[in-house]
C-alpha cells in the first residue's frame, strides 16, 4: 500500500491567530475551516471505503495517526499566494514541494490534490517548468490540456463528450483521467499521455510525468461545500461535466463516496499500464 500525502494550495491570507500555545498557522491547519474539508472528510470517506470492500484497515489507521498529528509532513500546502491583484493572484510554487516532486517514488505515494490551483498548478509546472503563474495561466492551460485529453476520447472510457465551462467540471475530469482503472493502457492513460505531449516542454519526461499524474488524486477544494445550490460543485465533480439543476440528468455518486473509492483505488495500484 502506498502513502498518502495531503496537499493544500496555500495557507489562508490575513494576520494568524494564536490558539494557547501554538503560532502561527500550519499546513492544512487543524484550527482552520480547511481541516475537516480537506483532512477529516476524505479520510473518514477513505476508511469507509475499505470497510466496504472488506479490506485490511490496520495499515491504513497508521497512515491517519500520521496524517492527524498537529505538523504531519505528509500534510502540506503547494504554493505561495501572491494577492497582489486580487482576482487574478499569483501563485508561486514552494521550493519544498519542488523538491518533493524531484524524489517521488510514484510505486510509494500518493498525492491527494485539493483545488483547482493546486491540481492543475502542479501539472503545469510539470509540464511547463514555471514555478509563479497567474490565475487566469492556470485557467488556459486547464482548458488547453484537457482539450488534448479528449482528442484521444473514446466511449470505452466511459467519460462525457464536450466542452466544460464549470471548474469544478473541469477537475472532475482530471480526477477521472488520473485515478480510472485502465487494465490495457487503452483508455484514460492514453488520453492522459496525449494531453501531456501536447502540453509539455520536457518531451523526453512524458512517461515520468505520466506516472507523477497517475499518482495524483484531484479533488475539490471548499467550493465543494459552498456553491449553490448546495451540491453542484459535487455535482459537476462527480459526472466530469457542466450539471444543470432545471434538467433530468441524475447528478452521480456522492461526493464523498466518490473521494474515498478514488483515494483506496490508487493506494491500492502502482503500476501504469502500457497499450
Amino acid at each position: 500500500m502506498r502513502l498518502l500525502h495531503l496537499v493544500g494550495e496555500s495557507l489562508p491570507g490575513g494576520s494568524p491567530v494564536t490558539v494557547g500555545s501554538v503560532g502561527g498557522l500550519v499546513p492544512l491547519d487543524p484550527r482552520h475551516g480547511v481541516f475537516p474539508n480537506l483532512v477529516m472528510t476524505p479520510l473518514l470517506s477513505l476508511l469507509w471505503a475499505a470497510h466496504q470492500e472488506g479490506k485490511d484497515q490496520t495499515a491504513l489507521w497508521e497512515q491517519v495517526n500520521e496524517l492527524l498529528e498537529d505538523n504531519a509532513a505528509r500534510r502540506f500546502n503547494a504554493f505561495r499566494k501572491h494577492a497582489d491583484y486580487p482576482a487574478n493572484p499569483e501563485f508561486e510554487l514552494l521550493s519544498e514541494v519542488e523538491d518533493r516532486l524531484a524524489r517521488m517514488k510514484t510505486t510509494e505515494q500518493v498525492w491527494a490534490l485539493f483545488g483547482y490551483q493546486t491540481v492543475f498548478g502542479l501539472i503545469r509546472w510539470l509540464l511547463k517548468g514555471e514555478r509563479k503563474m497567474r490565475k487566469q495561466k492556470i485557467k488556459q492551460f486547464a482548458a488547453e490540456f484537457l482539450t488534448s485529453a479528449a482528442e484521444k476520447w473514446t466511449p470505452a472510457t466511459g467519460l462525457p463528450r464536450g466542452s466544460l465551462t464549470k471548474m469544478s467540471a473541469q477537475e472532475g475530469y482530471i480526477h477521472r483521467l488520473c485515478t480510472d482503472n485502465d487494465s490495457d493502457g487503452s483508455g484514460v492513460v492514453t488520453m492522459l499521455r496525449h494531453a501531456i505531449e501536447r502540453n509539455t516542454g520536457f518531451p523526453a519526461k512524458v512517461e515520468e510525468h505520466l506516472g507523477l499524474l497517475r499518482s495524483f488524486v484531484p479533488l475539490l477544494h471548499n467550493e465543494a461545500y459552498q456553491l449553490t445550490p448546495y451540491g453542484i460543485g459535487q455535482a459537476n465533480f462527480v459526472l466530469a461535466a457542466d450539471y444543470n439543476p432545471k434538467g433530468t440528468a441524475h447528478a452521480g455518486e456522492l461526493y464523498w463516496r466518490v473521494m474515498g473509492k478514488s483515494l483506496l483505488r490508487r493506494l491500492l495500484t502502482t503500476t501504469v499500464p502500457t497499450p
